[in-house]
């Protein structure tokens, strides 16, 4: 996948969540939280239809905390998400771009494997300040 034509993004904020040589984001980004309603979800954006300075204004209203900086955004389509046997599920937030992944499994092995495969069905696209 490239990054030229992104359906979800997960906000890339720590650079130990991706490799520079090849680009790729790496599993641990897209690794689910236990939500505080006990639910484990991965937090993303809906961006399908989205200029990329429209993406990364949207990192920087509702995601970045005070001290942190953009490093880039893991992208990666619907159908990868769904082909796993995973949902999405919008709750409106975010101007209604907000989306949590969920169905993970309590196992955490398993989902280990279902965050290694949708990080191999992922692009990395790095945030350039310069270039806005």
């Amino acid at each position: 996948m490239t990054a030229t034509n992104p359906e979800i993004v997960r906000f890339v904020i720590d650079r130990k969540q991706f490799r520079r040589q090849p680009l790729e984001p790496l599993p641990k980004v897209f690794l689910p939280r236990y939500s505080p309603t006990g639910r484990l979800e991965t937090s993303v954006a809906e961006v399908k239809g989205l200029e990329w300075n429209e993406i990364w204004e949207l990192a920087f209203k509702y995601v970045l905390p005070a001290g942190r900086t953009l490093k880039g955004g893991a992208v990666c389509s619907v159908e990868s998400i769904f082909r796993l046997g995973l949902g999405l599920e919008s709750d409106g937030k975010w101007d209604g771009q907000h989306m949590n992944i969920i169905g993970w499994p309590e196992d955490e092995e398993s989902r280990f494997e279902l965050a290694i495969d949708i990080a191999r069905n992922s692009a990395m696209a790095l945030y350039e300040p310069d270039s806005q």
